[in-house]
């Protein structure tokens, strides 16, 4: 199965280093997807993508500029986290995103009713409802706490 992968040639991506002719509406001089991306990612606009890789940059001159997870959302409304990274050759800004794995959801719930049962919900209602499946249970008790909570993390099936 090919790996979601977007690129992104623009301007500096820091406010401060942005061209007089910067236009924030059509950030990218050249928007890079892989057929997965194209496919699976068709909500995702340029201009969004770049606020994103903005949050993450620092305004050197030249040189990485910085790298940071992001989080996608795809086109059935899944999240996905893939990495970026972004360079400046001191004429265009060069950002490459890989994907890294669907967003794994972790569940904070009451164990006032027993983890096996709490489990058994979780899994019951999260198979049900959005096609995940149980991936761990772990049960927290905080040092004279009188109560305790299970956390339960899923994986998309």
């Amino acid at each position: 199965m090919e790996r979601p992968i977007v690129g992104m040639i623009t301007d500096h991506p820091h406010v401060s280093r942005r061209s007089n002719t910067f236009d924030p509406l059509n950030p990218c001089r050249h928007f890079i997807q892989s057929l997965a991306f194209k496919r699976r990612f068709t909500r995702t606009s340029e201009a969004g993508l770049f606020t994103a890789v903005a949050g993450y940059c620092g305004s050197q001159g030249g040189g990485p500029l910085g790298e940071d997870g992001l989080m996608l959302t795809d086109d059935n409304g899944d999240r996905h986290r893939f990495f970026f990274e972004t360079f400046f050759n001191r004429y265009d800004a060069l950002t490459l995103g890989r994907y890294i794995c669907p967003e794994t959801p972790v569940l904070a719930v009451s164990a006032e009713v027993g983890s096996r049962k709490v489990a058994q919900m979780v899994k019951v209602c999260l198979s049900a409802e959005k096609g995940y499946t149980l991936n761990k249970l772990q049960t927290v008790q905080q040092t004279g706490a009188t109560s305790s909570v299970t956390v339960v993390s899923c994986n998309l099936l």
